[in-house]
């Protein structure tokens, strides 16, 4: 089955750092190419039929990971390159790739029974973070979910690099990262009810030297009542 590979530009770049945080994204990705591989550490099954969306979907390591029957999926990201590796990492899946800000959703309100944020969050400024937790919300149906990954204070690159907002970092210049408390985590997901929010630390190798890897993951849940 062809992926269709929608490559309109939907983005609204008004933030001068936006712009050069896409651009140092789009070349990341013709450099390495495939920068995210395996799979994803956490399943996610889902009800059948569920019309979800991910933000910031990457070369599609997570869509590849999701489970269930019939799943309409819409994927973005706002990197053109990234889309079109995407494309050949979800072509089983039922997929529409879209070039789209997560700041400013091209979706209609309560459309969404679940939206998946990977490792999106940390790499947006602080207003960005709030802007796409609003879109989120705005596009999620009521009762819907939000599933939701991104780098704790506690991972091994916390603190690397120039800090240009309060725990977020620019390292060689090029891509920035945001490392989160739960706490942060929390206030910022404050109009969901929180099903599940913890926090996820590995001691691995790299390179032979032990190190820590740290995410904070959480489920929410909107609810308008």
């Amino acid at each position: 089955m062809r992926v269709p590979l929608l490559i309109e530009d939907t983005m609204v770049e008004t933030d001068p750092i936006f712009r050069q945080q896409r651009r140092n994204w789009d070349g990341e990705y013709k450099r390495k190419g495939v920068m995210w591989r395996g799979i994803t550490k956490f399943e996610i099954s889902l009800p059948n039929g569920s019309r979800v969306l991910e933000i910031g979907c990457g070369n599609g390591k997570t869509i590849a990971s999701l489970k269930g029957d019939d799943l309409p999926i819409v994927a973005i990201d706002f990197s053109f390159k990234a889309i079109e590796l995407c494309r050949f990492a979800v072509k089983e899946k039922k997929v529409s790739l879209m070039v789209a800000d997560a700041r400013f959703l091209p979706f209609h309100d309560d459309y969404f029974d679940v939206v998946i944020s990977s490792h999106l969050l940390e790499h947006l400024s602080e207003s960005g973070r709030n802007e796409a937790v609003a879109e989120m919300e705005r596009v999620l149906r009521p009762g819907g979910r939000t599933i939701v990954s991104a780098l704790s204070t506690r991972d091994m690159r916390f603190g690397r690099g120039k800090e240009i907002e309060r725990n977020t970092f620019l390292r060689g210049g090029s891509i920035s990262t945001h490392y989160f408390t739960p706490g942060e985590m929390r206030e910022l997901f404050e109009h969901f009810i929180e099903l599940d929010l913890h926090e996820e630390v590995e001691e691995t190798l790299y390179s032979g030297e032990p190190v820590r890897r740290a995410n904070i993951d959480g489920i929410f849940i909107l609810d308008r009542s």
